[in-house]
């Protein structure tokens, strides 16, 4: 009788810890749904926002998982910087972008909440052009050298979309 009241008590409790798991993504979720919704630019941009392994509430990941061939990558880029605005009030350490659940690139979490505050006052322009500069691949070193100059900024603007989905889409 002892050991069926613990194989109950231990089996609602994993499934209470999977219940708020799945709640605690879904409402983060909410976040990226409420940016597509909000701007009409975004219709047709599909792709998820989830703490990392499910349960890293440090770390976020944001999955594309399609976006039409009519979005440009200041599109894509958009979409990414008004997340980061929704989410401006939050503490991360990592966040990372991903293309159908292939994590690709990261950026640190404070940079991450610079953008948010930031997106309605920084020039976009201003914000492409240092963005690559902070960005890791996910064997942690650089994936950009810092600042190498107006074009190369742009350039390697260009190659972190192509690297983290676009080459992808192609290839599918």
């Amino acid at each position: 009788m002892k050991r069926k009241n613990l194989l109950i008590t231990t089996s609602i409790l994993i499934l209470g810890i999977f219940i708020f798991i799945l709640f605690s993504n879904r409402a983060l979720n909410s976040n990226l749904e409420s940016v597509i919704q909000d701007d009409k630019r975004n219709e047709g941009f599909v792709g998820s926002l989830h703490y990392e392994y499910l349960v890293n509430y440090n770390s976020l990941v944001f999955s594309l998982d399609d976006v039409s061939y009519d979005y440009t990558i200041a599109d894509v880029f958009r979409v990414f910087l008004q997340v980061a605005d929704e989410m401006k009030d939050k503490d991360f350490t990592r966040f990372t972008f991903s293309y159908k659940g292939n994590k690709k690139f990261y950026i640190d979490g404070k940079y991450f909440k610079t953008l948010g505050k930031e997106y309605s006052i920084q020039n976009p322009l201003y914000t492409m052009r240092v963005f690559p500069s902070y960005l890791y691949k996910m064997d942690k070193t650089k994936a950009y050298s810092s600042l190498g100059g107006l074009i190369s900024d742009y350039v390697d603007f260009t190659d972190f979309h192509e690297n983290w989905y676009y080459d992808d889409m192609q290839n599918e």
